[in-house]
């Protein structure tokens, strides 16, 4: 018996992993910076030169030795205050403090640095048109990794404009419609999710698809199909994935049998 489905079966399928909207999966960005993380809040931080005191300031005003800071530590400031009786304080968190004083040295991060700090990894699929800082348009690599520096709503255009950055060169992208974010790039690394061999990740990465590929590559290299059909019977499962559109420009048809592609037409 033929049946036939929306798209909805293989949205699910991968739900996760193809889920850039979805915060709980994203891959947060990791800046190191020294012996520290780099957090938000952070506006320096302080390296011990010598031992010195951890204090608690209290609502009167008064410092508390809290511990020893040892030589060679390193610790984020989130605050910093001059006071007329204690001068010069960095704060570490939880009202602690250390003074100011030749016992230590405090620096702040780079513009570089400060822009990654809870930013999210993504890595993007089957890209094209995007603009470099120079106007330019490049074609980047599929699945190439990138970091989501910003997403702005344009509500004039009803469109979406979000930056990314990679290695230190910037490109944007407008979305006219925002539903086309979610099959544009992905928050968990398919490297580490898939194990495939140098072969399959090669055809992947170069938009390519051959016979023996299971749905999950096909996916990773092509995104999801325009239309789909199934059929099913006791003893096998055959889909056909649509690209394109036979009467604007051309279609390809794929066939998988019980989850892996069989061949192809194009029409």
């Amino acid at each position: 018996m033929k049946k036939i489905f929306s798209l909805l079966p293989v949205l699910l399928m991968i739900a996760v992993l193809f889920s850039p909207l979805d915060s709980a999966h994203a891959e947060k960005i990791i800046v190191k910076w020294g012996k520290i993380t780099l957090k938000e809040g952070h506006i320096g931080k302080v390296i011990i030169n010598k031992d010195t005191q951890l204090y608690k300031l209290d609502k009167d005003n008064k410092l508390t030795s809290v511990r020893t800071l040892k030589k060679g530590e390193e610790f984020g400031v989130y605050s910093k205050k001059t006071d007329k009786t204690h001068g010069i304080l960095y704060g570490l968190g939880s009202s602690q403090f250390v003074k100011d004083s030749k016992s230590l040295t405090y620096q702040t991060p780079s513009k570089e640095k400060k822009e990654l700090v809870g930013k999210e990894r993504i890595w993007l699929r089957n890209p094209d048109f995007y603009e470099n800082n120079k106007g330019e348009i490049v074609d980047l690599k599929n699945l190439q990794e990138a970091v989501l520096i910003s997403s702005e709503k344009n509500s004039e255009l009803s469109s979406l404009n979000i930056k990314i950055k990679i290695e230190d060169k910037y490109f944007t992208y407008q979305y006219v419609d925002e539903s086309f974010i979610e099959a544009s790039y992905l928050t968990k690394n398919p490297f580490k999710t898939f194990k495939f061999s140098d072969t399959i990740w090669n055809l992947i990465k170069n938009e390519e698809v051959q016979t023996g590929m299971n749905m999950d590559q096909v996916l990773l290299s092509w995104g999801y199909p325009d239309d789909l059909n199934s059929y099913d019977s006791d003893y096998i499962a055959i889909e056909q994935w649509i690209y394109g559109d036979i009467l604007d420009g051309g279609a390809i048809y794929l066939y998988f049998d019980n989850g892996i592609l069989t061949s192809w037409q194009e029409f």
